[in-house]
């Protein structure tokens, strides 16, 4: 199962805040039922985003996995990190 999402984001100046404009497609889910990991369908899906993209002239993939998923982490090797978010249990 794949959930994602079309976005575009405005350039933003405001005080302290920039970002450059630009278009993604942000991935929610990429889910494999359990009895067909590691057999290529996880391989598939993310093809099948990048294909979408593609078609789309969509030049940006984003997505983010809980930090201590080392499956995920390995699974989008390849992805570059470039926001954290942090909590504080109070």
């Amino acid at each position: 199962m794949i959930w994602g999402t079309y976005g575009w984001r405005k350039e933003n100046t405001k005080k302290m805040l920039f970002c450059n404009s630009y278009e993604s497609i942000f991935l929610h889910h990429l889910n494999v039922l359990s009895a067909y990991r590691s057999t290529g369908v996880g391989k598939r899906l993310i093809e099948t985003v990048y294909e979408v993209a593609e078609s789309s002239e969509v030049k940006k993939i984003e997505l983010d996995y809980w930090a201590n998923n080392e499956v995920a982490k390995s699974f989008y090797e390849g992805f570059k990190r470039y926001r954290e978010f942090l909590y504080k249990d109070l």
